[in-house]
């Protein structure tokens, strides 16, 4: 099949183009890393420009040369030290930034209000099992101990599903060193001790007066605040 001037003219532009970038590159060799980087990203787009003028003109000679600049094109030095260097601080500042957001979501106001609905999402659990008496059990409530941080939902024939607070926060109400037991009453959900209306605390260590305080009304509702 005869090629088409068209083809043959876009062809020869194609080959101008790839020697004009290889002169480039050669002249770039002890230029930095990102500058080859580019040389070798257009001398690829080059090339595949040449691949499809060559599936255009059916030349098989035009494979061969593409073999040969495909070994030759794309040959990158190594990194210099400077370059290494700039990549391990690039690697530190990302590794410290992200130790510190970290961190400092951990201490943001958000993580009190987080665990504040948690507590009052298993208070609302253990209430809706002491008034559907699952398991058969009597009685269904919270265990709050401020020696181990620690809260757990709990009956007498389940055992319990402890939840620990963040490193963060600690409890204000039960004091230090004390404990807390909550419990509801089967069918009705009221609570039954401590006597109504009974109170959870908890603060932020950083702030101890930042504070949220969990509510158990006495007709069982349950709702909390926050201070400040």
């Amino acid at each position: 099949m005869k090629a088409c001037p068209f083809g043959a003219s876009l062809c020869c532009s194609f080959r101008s183009a790839l020697v004009v970038v290889s002169i480039y590159a050669s002249r770039r060799t002890h230029s930095r890393l990102d500058l080859r980087q580019k040389s070798c990203a257009l001398k690829r787009w080059a090339l595949s420009l040449l691949t499809h003028s060559s599936n255009y003109l059916k030349n098989p000679a035009l494979s061969n040369s593409q073999r040969n600049l495909s070994r030759s094109f794309c040959r990158v030095n190594g990194f210099t030290l400077i370059e290494l260097l700039l990549v391990i601080m690039v690697m530190i500042a990302a590794v410290t930034g992200s130790f510190f957001l970290t961190l400092n979501r951990a201490n943001s106001p958000e993580t009190l209000r987080r665990e504040t609905r948690k507590i009052a999402t298993v208070l609302r659990e253990a209430q809706e099992n002491a008034i559907r008496e699952k398991g058969g059990a009597q009685a269904w409530g919270v265990l709050f101990s401020n020696t181990s941080a620690t809260y757990a939902i709990a009956s007498a024939v389940s055992g319990t599903t402890t939840h620990a607070l963040p490193d963060s926060l600690e409890f204000s109400d039960p004091p230090t060193g004390f404990s807390k037991h909550v419990l509801f009453a089967p069918l009705t959900g009221l609570p039954l001790v401590p006597p109504p209306p009974a109170s959870i605390a908890i603060r932020r260590r950083a702030n101890p007066a930042v504070t949220a305080t969990i509510i158990i009304g006495a007709h069982g509702a349950i709702d909390y605040v926050f201070t400040p």
